[in-house]
This record gives structure tokens, C-alpha cells and sequence, in this order.
């Protein structure tokens, strides 16, 4: 028996307005340093965003970054170049496995993150790591499917392919579509290549309940879970006890 409290949970939702709440502070202290470089921005600014600006007003980046002096710009232009968490997606779902591990591995089950390219379906049933997609010579658009998000290891083996979307992010319509296309994509792939003697996984946290109805009702098998990250945990440490 699962004991409820020692699992791992939190508002995603939530999670994400109060990073980009971080990010907006960051970014609006970080503009107002006396010395502002690009390289200090790396991870707060879009730079797409603040050419446009830059271009708009005909002047360079370190013009840009030489007109704000006062807290009240700063914040305003902040708001106006900061990268947006929504679409740091891959941050989110790093900071789930790495979460998440940390409750399975007292079970002996490890949950791996993995980069964009590290693992990758082709549409004709292989499993490509980075070097051999790149010797394959495929398209990654239009050869193989979204990459694999987190591998499992340990007392159990398999692959997570995770979606986080919630409705402040576009709600109903194309970003929802996406969702259940990329996730039908997966979960089709597995029905038709995956081993048997692995676990595959369709995280999806999301406060869209219909979204996740559908997947879950038309995916959901032994050796397919559509679980959110809270279901994963227990379907994981249950199988092994």
C-alpha cells in the first residue's frame, strides 16, 4: 500500500506564474545593473522580442540597455523582453523527473530526464539516440515523432513522453490540439513497436479534463499508463512492492 503522504505533488499551474514571476524580477534586476551584457541575459530575455524593440526604435542592444535607469523602466521593459515560461516546457517537465525521481529511487526505480534529441521515434519503428539519428540522415519532422522526454531504469525500464498544459496557456483550440495529436502520435507508436517488456508512459498534468479524459480513455492499457505526475508515482512504486 502506497502511502499517500510521502509522494510528491504540486500546483503546475501555480508552479509556472510564480517562475515567470521570478523570471520578470530577474530580468527587470539584471537591466539594471551598471554594466548590462547579453551573456547576462542568456537565460531571462528573448532576444527576438528585444531586437524587434531595437529595430523599432532604430538603436542597438547596448542603446537599449543604456536608456533604462529607473526601477519603473526596467520593470516595463522586463515585462516586454523576458522569456516566457509557458514555453519553457522542457524546464517544467525536468524539474517533475527530477522530483519525482527522488521518491522512486527509494524503490529502486530511476527516472532519467533526457534532452530534446537524446532519444527519438522514427515513424518506421525505430528508437534513435542522438548520433544515430544524426547518421540516419532522416528529417525529424517529417520522419520521426516528438522525442522521448525521461527514460525509467531500474526495477523497471521504460519511457516517459510528457505534456504540461493548463488552460491559462490557450485553453481550447490549436496548443490543446497539439497535445492530443503529439500524445495520439506517441501512444499509437507504442501500439504498434513498442516491446512488451517495457512501460510506457503518457504524463500529462493538466487542469483540462476533458483533454486528459479523451487520452486516457482511448490510450490507457498495462503497459501504456496516461497518469498525471502524482498517478505515476504510485502506479510506479506499486508495481515493484
Amino acid at each position: 500500500m502506497v502511502d499517500e503522504d510521502e509522494l510528491f505533488s504540486i500546483n503546475l499551474k501555480n508552479w509556472r506564474k510564480e517562475q515567470q514571476n521570478s523570471t520578470n524580477t530577474r530580468t527587470r534586476d539584471a537591466l539594471l545593473e551598471s554594466v548590462v551584457e547579453d551573456a547576462d541575459l542568456n537565460e531571462l530575455v528573448n532576444f527576438n522580442a528585444l531586437d524587434r524593440i531595437c529595430n523599432e526604435l532604430e538603436i542597438s542592444r547596448k542603446e537599449f540597455y543604456d536608456l533604462i535607469t529607473k526601477k519603473e523602466i526596467a520593470t516595463i521593459a522586463a515585462h516586454a523582453i523576458r522569456i516566457e515560461e509557458s514555453r519553457r516546457g522542457t524546464k517544467a517537465e525536468q524539474f517533475l523527473f527530477n522530483e519525482i525521481n527522488i521518491i522512486t529511487s527509494k524503490f529502486g526505480i530511476n527516472i532519467v530526464s533526457l534532452g530534446p534529441s537524446e532519444l527519438r521515434p522514427t515513424k518506421d519503428g525505430k528508437l534513435l539516440n542522438k548520433q544515430e539519428f544524426k547518421d540516419s540522415g532522416m528529417n525529424k519532422d517529417t520522419d520521426c515523432l516528438k522525442s522521448i522526454d525521461a527514460e525509467i531504469t531500474g526495477a523497471m525500464n521504460g519511457y516517459i513522453f510528457a505534456k504540461i498544459v493548463h488552460g491559462f496557456e490557450g485553453g481550447t483550440g490549436g496548443h490543446q490540439d497539439n497535445v492530443f495529436r503529439e500524445s495520439s502520435e506517441f501512444a499509437e507508436w507504442i501500439e504498434k513497436f513498442g516491446d512488451s517488456d517495457k512501460t510506457y508512459v503518457l504524463l500529462i498534468d493538466t487542469d483540462l479534463d476533458e483533454l486528459f479524459k479523451n487520452i486516457h480513455d482511448k490510450y490507457h492499457s498495462d503497459n501504456l499508463w496516461v497518469v498525471n505526475h502524482v498517478d505515476l508515482q504510485r502506479k510506479l512504486i506499486e508495481s515493484v512492492s
